[in-house]
């Protein structure tokens, strides 16, 4: 396609661009300290509205695996969350808390569970 943006090997990039992250121990603490939460049976989303950042974080807690699996959870909701926007990400500071297994049948139940959170969090704000 003319005019397609090449990637760096030469094939064409469909890449979106990374969601920024809730990241700093301040940050961090007070979304945990001060932030609603939408709570299902998999995971919980604590999120602080009024915000034009739009940041995200996934946290597996140790408890829940080794950590090949919790650095895979977080990479697999992370990629989820990514290429499914929703329109309650704009605005808010998220972060994603995984309270089952990490395992593969665990984070397809989460996946499915996020969407209709989501849904909660734009209807509340």
């Amino acid at each position: 396609m003319p005019g397609a943006k090449k990637g760096a090997n030469g094939s064409q990039s469909d890449r979106r661009a990374p969601r920024k992250s809730v990241s700093g121990r301040g940050d961090i603490s007070a979304l945990f300290r001060s932030g609603a939460r939408a709570s299902g049976e998999t995971l919980t989303l604590i999120y602080r509205p009024g915000l034009s950042s739009g940041r995200c974080s996934v946290f597996v807690p140790v408890r829940l695996g080794g950590p090949v699996a919790r650095n895979r959870a977080r990479r697999v909701l992370s990629e989820h969350i990514r290429v499914n926007p929703h329109p309650a990400m704009n605005g808010i500071d998220l972060i994603v808390l995984l309270k089952k297994s990490a395992n593969r049948a665990a984070l397809e139940k989460a996946k499915a569970e996020i969407r209709p959170l989501l849904d909660r969090i734009h209807k509340d704000n």
